[in-house]
């Protein structure tokens, strides 16, 4: 079936809706407001699997955005009623670091407020997925710190421009290893090439992505906390302590950012509610698996718009993480000598344990990746124009081609 092209407007317009439902007043009833659902899911579905921005690399940059936003209405729209289960702290609260779950007044869209004060109520839950300073904050030490109180905006202004000046170097370098990786060569399938091109195609691959993500939110960051918008304490680091990457249930835990965490344990609680009482080792396995079988048939979803067809690799790549989350759980006790606190050696042996598992499994849906040509036709990405463009004036030549 021909796709029609991307429509922009009916992405905003679908996240008009979304955050409809959570300007709603109390007394609009929670019955009513999950119809809202029905044309934001129809949106979804025509955005995500029957459009197309006509350039792969595009397509599949806003089809995760898309599918992210759809899964953030499943939760918020269909599953749960914000306006009453969730709860903001203060700004004096956060401003004195009391964001760690102690009690206290609240802000929320309950009875009694104003539509302006549900207007921001609502803009400051949806630009804050990860649930920093709320009634949904994971417990201390799942998500980055926040910057410290007395960082001035300056200070923190300065932080972020280096930072992002990293981020570029870090794409152009992704961008280079792509470019001169065999394996990264359109139909090109890195199951057939050496170990060493293969770690080196996953993690020029990772890498890209990581720089792209984190380019986008230390943007957001510099503009917002320029502009008085925000502040230095509202923004903490999208991605954990790489050091912390000791185990495949630490990367995916403190690790890898943590956007999709609240939809995925909502969406996991409805099909599994939790056990009350004594824990079931078995059923907790098998909630830990829905988590990852959910996340990958949101990121198959998510590249249907470049595959035009949904590729199990990735749900295949997601849902064999947790078994080897549930062996390190045997494991670690017997190979470190504080499973929580492994020493230096300790935490290098395990990063070096997990890049050769994600070496073993990214492949599945990297594969999928270079089979449309998403590393061979980057014409979009910084990483292109940099090298292509802005290096070559200065007498700099790193381009393959």
């Amino acid at each position: 079936m021909e796709k029609c092209p991307y429509s922009p407007f009916l992405h905003i317009f679908c996240q008009f809706l979304v955050f409809t439902t959570l300007i709603l007043p109390p007394s609009f009833p929670s019955s009513l407001r999950r119809l809202f659902f029905i044309p934001i899911a129809a949106i979804t579905y025509h955005l995500a699997f029957r459009s197309s921005t006509g350039d792969v690399f595009t397509d599949f940059g806003v089809a995760s955005g898309i599918i992210s936003q759809g899964v953030v209405a499943l939760d918020f729209v269909l599953l749960h009623d914000p306006r009453f289960e969730l709860r903001q702290k203060k700004r004096r609260e956060l401003a004195k670091g009391k964001d760690k779950g102690e009690q206290g007044d609240t802000l929320d869209g309950g009875p009694g407020k104003t539509l302006m004060e549900r207007v921001a109520w609502a803009f400051s839950l949806l630009v804050n997925p990860r649930g920093y300073g709320w009634s949904n904050e994971p417990a201390p030490g799942i998500l980055p710190p926040r910057p410290p109180a007395n960082l001035t905006r300056p200070r923190f202004l300065i932080n972020q421009l280096l930072k992002l000046l990293f981020l570029v170097s870090l794409e152009v370098a992704a961008y280079v290893l792509n470019d001169y990786n065999p394996t990264m060569r359109r139909n090109s399938v890195i199951w057939h090439s050496s170990w060493p091109l293969r770690a080196i195609a996953v993690l020029g691959a990772c890498a890209a992505g990581y720089a792209r993500i984190n380019m986008c939110y230390c943007l957001s960051a510099i503009i917002t906390v320029a502009l008085g918008l925000s502040e230095p304490q509202g923004w903490p680091n999208l991605y954990g302590n790489i050091w912390d990457a000791w185990s495949v249930g630490m990367f995916w835990s403190r690790v890898w950012h943590q956007m999709l965490r609240r939809p995925l344990c909502s969406i996991t609680n409805w099909i599994l509610p939790p056990m009350k009482g004594q824990r079931n080792m078995v059923y907790d396995f098998l909630r830990l698996f829905v988590v990852f079988f959910v996340s990958g048939i949101i990121h198959g979803a998510g590249g249907y718009m470049t595959l035009d067809a949904f590729d199990f690799n990735f749900v295949l790549f997601f849902i064999l993480q947790p078994p080897i989350i549930v062996l390190e759980k045997f494991a670690l006790p017997l190979l470190f000598s504080d499973p929580k606190n492994p020493n230096t050696f300790e935490r290098l042996f395990g990063i070096g344990f997990v890049l050769g598992w994600f070496t073993l499994t990214a492949p599945l849906f990297v594969d999928s990746m270079i089979r449309v040509g998403l590393f061979e036709d980057e014409k979009g990405t910084l990483g292109y124009l940099v090298v292509n463009y802005l290096l070559p004036r200065v007498g700099i030549e790193l381009g393959r081609s």
